[in-house]
């Protein structure tokens, strides 16, 4: 009989993805910071406890990383639950904590005919590094990712191979314990060699024995360094690349996608770091992509001001007043200003009716 994963896991490896959330869970999940109810449909997505399994349909969908999924706080105080909140619909959310850019499309594209909305959210994080960055869940499953070839520079795509479900159930379970403070030598010395059997599945071995031998990066092979070594017109050609797919699927499934790049660095970074950001991201499709509209910094900012200002706070204080404790994920404030800031310029825009 073949072994699945544990119901009481929620994220797992996927050959695919790289990894999803499981399915048809229900299940508290415990943060360092917070602890919150998740629960998941068939396709695991990420539903209102209240809701059916086998709603699918919808005209907004949302998809990204952490901060789509909704990491740290229930669904009502989510992105998805506000915008149910301004829009009176259902919102389908296919966000999963850690995506790249490549993920999130590679999930639209799984989903999309499942749902046939008319306006598709992207909550994108800035900055580009998860494109070629490989380890996700504690280093337990890898992200697919692109690699520059030795021979000719062409990019492509390095596919990820999950590891077996009852060693990632039993690896998860030690993540857990250390995670939460409750782990023993055990726990960490079995994690660490399920990281190793990681590597060496997915063939990175070559990283492996180079740092147990003290090459120097500089001698490995790009292959194995890409994240230090890939040049800002690569980072581009990727970024084109992931969003010729979805402008591919936005004319083939006839929707509108808002982008909305979101990250810590938008709050806490000087300006014109994150504007560097915010610019480098726009250049990097075309003005023949009529079916992406992006929500660039100016009318990030100009929402944030207004916050502010509504609020009766300086913009050090904004940290403290809308981020989990942990600095990294909104709380229920940040969430409710980043779909405030989407549903605005939606509307603005005359996206949405």
């Amino acid at each position: 009989m073949s072994i699945s994963y544990s119901k009481d896991i929620l994220r797992i490896p996927h050959s695919f993805l790289g990894s999803t959330l499981n399915p048809n869970v229900d299940i508290f999940e415990k943060l360092s910071v917070s602890k919150r109810r998740v629960v998941t449909n068939q396709r695991g997505w990420r539903i209102p406890p209240n809701r059916s399994s086998s709603t699918y349909s919808s005209n907004i969908l949302l998809m990204g990383c952490s901060w789509a999924e909704g990491v740290c706080e229930d669904w009502e105080n989510t992105i998805a639950g506000r915008l149910e909140y301004l829009t009176g619909e259902n919102i389908v959310n296919i966000g999963v904590a850690s995506y790249s850019p490549l993920q999130a499309i590679r999930r639209l594209e799984s989903e999309i005919s499942y749902i046939n909305p008319k306006i598709v959210l992207f909550i994108y994080p800035s900055l580009t590094d998860r494109l070629v960055k490989l380890s996700a869940i504690r280093s337990i499953a890898y992200r697919p990712i692109f690699h520059i070839q030795n021979s000719d520079a062409n990019l492509i795509i390095k596919e990820s191979i999950p590891i077996e479900p009852d060693i990632y159930n039993a690896a998860w379970s030690s993540a857990q314990n250390i995670r939460l403070g409750k782990s023993s030598r055990y726990d960490e010395s079995f994690l660490e060699i399920v990281r190793l059997y990681t590597l060496f599945k997915n063939q990175y071995h070559r990283r492996y024995i180079s740092r147990i031998l003290g090459i120097k990066r500089s001698n490995i092979p790009p292959i194995y360094d890409i994240q230090k070594r890939i040049e800002r017109d690569y980072r581009k050609s990727i970024l084109k690349r992931c969003f010729s797919k979805l402008q591919s699927l936005a004319v083939s499934h006839n929707f509108k996608t808002v982008v909305l790049p979101c990250s810590h660095q938008i709050i806490t970074e000087p300006q014109p770091r994150v504007k560097f950001d915010f610019d480098f991201f726009k250049q990097s499709f075309p003005a023949s992509f009529d079916r992406i509209f992006y929500i660039d910094f100016e009318h990030v900012q100009k929402y944030i001001l207004s916050y502010l200002r509504e609020n009766n706070l300086e913009e050090w204080q904004i940290v403290n007043n809308i981020f989990a404790p942990d600095h990294n994920h909104p709380n229920a404030k940040g969430y409710q200003l980043i779909a405030d800031i989407a549903y605005k310029y939606i509307l603005e825009s005359n996206l949405y009716k």
